[in-house]
């Protein structure tokens, strides 16, 4: 069941999402009344008067796509961590059930749309190098990225990827030289992967839907408190300036209910305090 996926107006639309209440979510339950409008980003960025034309041409550029595989053609993995997803008239139907809206929305992607997180982490120590424990477990750091724009946290920034390699590793971290690249290319390969599923999103519509990976990095070898490469760290992505700090995770501090989840299910593998 999907909540932000039926939110009342899609995002930067402006477009009411036809009411489904829970009991009409599943695809399984009948909803004769079903009548959802069609988003496209096209539609959303640049409105038109050919608009009604243009989106039929949009839904027929989607019925010849090969879902459920690997797309060649285009280099997409159209295939879905939830399983096999229904194709209905040559258009690929959201697996969790109605959004209340139909076509691709803003997402790119018909179908799956995957995304990548990169959370580092590290253990909380004090001023003596001492690990910090509350109730028998041991607390864990994580950096946090501000948004300077707005002040708002994240606990990934937009850019993060699985795939490390120098460049990635020099737009995270400023001005490091070749032997901390290695070393945090050593600690990146020993991610581990703690989420993986549906993203219950805003921006899904009934064809287009969110799916997430999140890997967690150890800095176990404290490798950023070392050199302390995130004191006043502001780096630029997207026209927005971005500050980096270690934050200790505490559930007390979360509002987010997926940031909040993705913390709880590290903390759970670390065997931590949360």
């Amino acid at each position: 069941m999907h909540f932000q996926a039926r939110v009342c107006v899609y995002p930067s639309s402006g477009v009411l999402r036809f009411p489904v209440p829970d009991l009409l979510v599943p695809w399984k339950k009948k909803y004769q009344d079903y009548n959802p409008k069609l988003i496209d980003f096209n539609d959303i960025q640049k409105p038109d008067k050919g608009k009604d034309r243009r989106k039929m041409n949009q839904i027929e550029s989607a019925v010849s796509l090969p879902f459920n595989k690997y797309d060649q053609a285009y280099d997409v993995d159209r295939e879905s961590v939830l399983g096999k997803y229904k194709v209905v008239l040559g258009i690929p139907r959201n697996p969790v059930g109605r959004t209340g809206v139909v076509g691709r929305g803003c997402l790119p992607l018909w179908g799956p749309n995957h995304v990548q997180r990169l959370i580092v982490t590290r253990w909380a120590k004090d001023n003596t190098d001492k690990p910090v424990v509350r109730k028998g477990k041991r607390l864990f750091q994580f950096i946090s990225w501000a948004r300077k724009h707005d002040g708002t946290w994240t606990i990934y920034p937009e850019h993060a990827t699985d795939k490390i390699d120098h460049t990635t590793v020099k737009e995270v971290i400023p001005n490091v030289n070749t032997k901390p690249v290695e070393i945090l290319e050593s600690m990146f390969q020993k991610g581990q992967e703690v989420f993986l599923g549906y993203v219950d999103s805003p921006s899904n519509t009934d064809n287009a839907w969110l799916e997430l990976t999140i890997k967690t990095y150890m800095d176990d070898s404290q490798t950023f408190h070392q050199y302390n490469y995130l004191n006043n760290f502001i780096f630029q992505e997207d026209d927005s300036l971005h500050l980096a700090v270690w934050k200790t995770a505490s559930s007390r501090d979360m509002n987010d209910t997926e940031q909040y989840q993705c913390l709880k299910s590290i903390a759970k593998n670390l065997r931590a305090s949360f």
